[in-house]
């Protein structure tokens, strides 16, 4: 349907101007000819073709990232109804919940005293048998596919030896379609452990209405159908008490050329919609605490951020770097926005960072060492995101692209820097008193 609709406004623009162009011969004056038939697309440059990306709308974490669990570190509170599991996730959606076998013995608790994998807690579950669920992405429930592997990670510690289960369920059909059981030895400190499962069956998916189902949030439509799918992911423990972070669960069948990013939305925004370009940016990078450094090295290092649309847990899985990788890979042109807040410093130790040379640079070592071990390719960079004009964006746009230039002049980079400065509104008078915030010879862009 939106290919047609796009043929539609096409077609109608090329016959309104032919016709206009042959009105216009007819009368004598200067006319043009459309050659609607000819292959212009080719000739086009891979800038014209593009969009604007950021994780408002679930376009990052629960789109382009292969990550299936949503809540994965246990920073949301528990519920009303939850006993101590973290669930109440952003705008109310659930994370996690008990699973439906967990008895009233078991014990959950979200813990605060003892240092977490990530963020500021943990969670504790406790008692044979006790465990807890996940369904993704506002809890509207896992799609599993027979056959196919699923693969993962968790975070773990106890005082005394325990044993986990991990388990890919159908919650409807109340039974398991994979099941791995993990050792975790006692240990004040964690531990990683991975798995791998196969699904024995598939999942299935259907619609109700809206408001039907008592966990699943739906946004009020004209046709009041709601999609929900039967698949849960659970951590129970057979064994011991446990304290659980950091999960991370993913179809590995659906990773772009084995990254931690989903091919069939790559294919789909490169092969199908011709995508030359994407900017990574919006008002996700307004938030005090989306910093470049928070989003590089393994995922499960990474702190949780209070985020500006997530508040108060967004989560630093799929950032920056993927989507370098991503657009590197996938040969799309790149624009990165970063927060006009960021520090001189640590923006000249970005582009050495990703530019610098590994083996002579600190910054450059540190990429080789998150798995990048060749420099970036050249990409542009917007500094600020919807800012009104004013001395004080200008400042920063000037501190910190000049510092910028500074470390590419030092590392004698064979390309120019490039930026855009993203803003918003912006009128003749707001110009007033701009231009002499600008140091002579401050690069602009």
């Amino acid at each position: 349907p939106m290919a047609t609709a796009l043929r539609i406004i096409l077609y109608g623009a090329v016959a309104g101007a032919a016709a206009a162009a042959a009105g216009a011969a007819a009368a004598g004056d200067a006319g043009m000819t459309v050659h609607a038939d000819a292959p212009t697309a080719s000739a086009l440059s891979p800038w014209m073709v593009g969009a604007g990306i950021e994780d408002v709308n679930h376009e990052l974490i629960g789109g382009l990232s292969t990550q299936l669990i949503w809540g994965e570190s246990f920073e949301e509170p528990a519920s009303n109804a939850s006993r101590g599991v973290s669930s109440a996730g952003t705008n109310g959606h659930l994370t996690w919940l008990p699973t439906a076998s967990s008895g009233a013995g078991c014990e959950f608790a979200l813990e605060r005293r003892i240092a977490p994998q990530t963020g500021l807690q943990s969670q504790f579950v406790g008692g044979e048998g006790c465990g807890v669920a996940n369904r993704g992405l506002d809890f509207g429930g896992h799609s599993f596919s027979s056959g196919e592997a699923y693969t993962g990670h968790f975070f773990a510690k106890g005082g005394t030896a325990a044993t986990v289960a991990v388990s890919l369920f159908d919650w409807k059909a109340k039974k398991a379609l994979a099941t791995q059981t993990l050792e975790i030895a006692a240990s004040e400190a964690w531990s990683m452990h991975n798995f791998s499962l196969s699904a024995s069956a598939s999942t299935s998916c259907y619609t109700t209405a809206v408001g039907a189902d008592p966990y699943k949030t739906c946004n009020k439509n004209a046709e009041n159908i709601c999609p929900i799918c039967t698949g849960e992911f659970h951590i129970t423990v057979t064994k011991g008490a446990v304290l659980l972070d950091q999960v991370f669960l993913e179809q590995q069948s659906l990773r772009f050329m084995d990254q931690p990013t989903r091919k069939t939305v790559v294919s789909l925004m490169k092969d199908t919609m011709g995508f030359g370009v994407l900017r990574n940016g919006g008002s996700q990078c307004n938030s005090e605490g989306y910093r470049w450094k928070r989003f590089r090295g393994p995922a499960y290092d990474r702190q949780p951020f209070d985020g500006t649309w997530y508040k108060q847990f967004a989560s630093p899985g799929w950032r920056i770097f993927e989507f370098l990788d991503m657009c590197e890979a996938a040969e799309i042109h790149s624009v990165v926005t970063m927060n006009n807040k960021e520090t001189p410093e640590d923006m000249a130790d970005f582009v050495e960072y990703v530019y610098g040379d590994a083996a002579t640079t600190t910054w450059g070592g540190m990429r080789a060492t998150d798995g990048h071990p060749q420099p970036y390719k050249p990409f542009w960079v917007e500094i600020g995101n919807e800012q009104g004009l004013s001395t004080s964006l200008t400042h920063d746009v000037v501190a910190l692209s000049g510092a910028m230039q500074g470390k590419a002049k030092q590392l004698k980079l064979p390309f120019n820097l490039s930026f855009v400065v993203g803003g918003n509104g912006w009128k003749p008078a707001a110009f007033n008193g701009v231009m002499e915030a600008l140091a002579p010879g401050t690069p602009t862009g």
